[in-house]
């Protein structure tokens, strides 16, 4: 695995040096893993409308264009941050608010943890896919 991790590094590298601009391409990757992430919460959003303004964007498509540029937002944000934070409880809470405000979940409690029990698939607990750690049991997690 190390010899596969160092040869990707080592393909992305030589990559970076035929790239004219390595911060657009960056950014541009960036826009691209936002809008694609965004789908799994049912997003409705194709590249070209998230490099669009948002005043020219169909009214009906603003949510969704809103919930992809806090994607890339909170990424950025999370990126310069890790110039002078450690990756710690108080940057994912900074990292949350950012990708939850001005949005559908606002409401949400954004920039804190859950106080509640959620499942992925499912209708209930009891018909879950997957069942994450009880509510009590988050802080003391992430801060391990």
């Amino acid at each position: 695995m190390l010899e596969n991790a160092t040869k990707a590094l080592g393909e992305l590298n030589a990559f970076t040096m035929i790239v004219p601009n390595i911060d657009i391409f960056i950014q541009m990757h960036i826009t691209k893993e936002a809008n694609t992430s965004s789908k799994i919460e049912g997003t409705k959003t194709e590249i070209d409308e998230i490099l669009t303004p948002k005043e020219q964007i169909n009214p009906e498509k603003r949510d969704d264009w809103q919930e992809v540029r806090n994607y890339i937002e909170a990424m950025n944000h999370a990126i310069k941050e890790l110039e002078k934070l450690p990756i710690s409880t108080r940057l994912i809470k900074n990292i949350h608010k950012i990708l939850l405000s001005s949005v559908r979940v606002e409401a949400k409690q954004p920039g804190e943890f859950r106080q509640s029990q959620n499942w992925i698939g499912g209708s209930s607990l009891t018909t879950a896919y997957f069942i994450p750690p009880h509510y009590n049991e988050v802080n003391p997690l992430m801060n391990d």
